[in-house]
């Protein structure tokens, strides 16, 4: 499966876009997806190259689900205990850098999902997303955001953790059949 999408701006430029899992974008402030690191490439091969590597880093998250779910099942816990469990925190995380343009620190927000591995997936601080930059974390438009960002992801998220739950649960049910 995809997870990303390379879309040509109107600069002619490539930017990279997130695209969360079972969700219809369309219906959200992201129609295009949650652009990543803010940066626009000038040549495709770049931004396929950069592309390659955050489509690794969401089948990890998805991988890691899938572990996740597999031990807290073998841990004797409900489906909707698992879902807790795994939805809990937000998905995203307020960074600063230094901006040699502002000649100060400025604040971004960075996609940083639960549960994940994020040094096998290749981001160990997660993926910068978004092209804006704020004065700080306490910014009322950065908890918008993030709000926005966490219900996302945590509908796709959920609607991941539903499919495994489900997958596993038709497995034992074969199993148990096979008895």
């Amino acid at each position: 499966m995809e997870y990303i999408n390379i879309k040509k701006n109107d600069k002619g430029e490539y930017n990279i876009y997130i695209i969360p899992p079972y969700i219809d974008l369309s219906k959200t402030s992201y129609p295009y997806g949650l652009i990543v690191t803010g940066i626009a490439f000038d040549n495709f091969d770049e931004a396929k190259e950069l592309g390659t590597n955050v489509n690794h880093f969401m089948e990890c998250m998805i991988n890691d689900a899938k572990e996740n779910v597999h031990d807290y099942l073998s841990m004797d816990k409900s489906k909707n205990e698992i879902k807790e469990i795994l939805t809990e925190g937000s998905w995203t995380y307020p960074y600063y850098d230094y901006s040699e343009e502002a000649k100060s620190m400025i604040c971004y927000l960075r996609f940083v999902p639960q549960n994940m591995d994020l040094e096998a997936a290749g981001f160990s601080h997660g993926v910068a997303i978004l092209n804006r930059h704020f004065k700080n974390e306490n910014d009322t438009e950065v908890k918008e955001i993030r709000d926005g960002i966490d219900r996302l992801m945590t509908q796709s998220y959920e609607a991941v953790l539903n499919t495994i739950l489900n997958t596993e649960h038709k497995k034992k049910h074969n199993n148990e059949l096979k008895i």
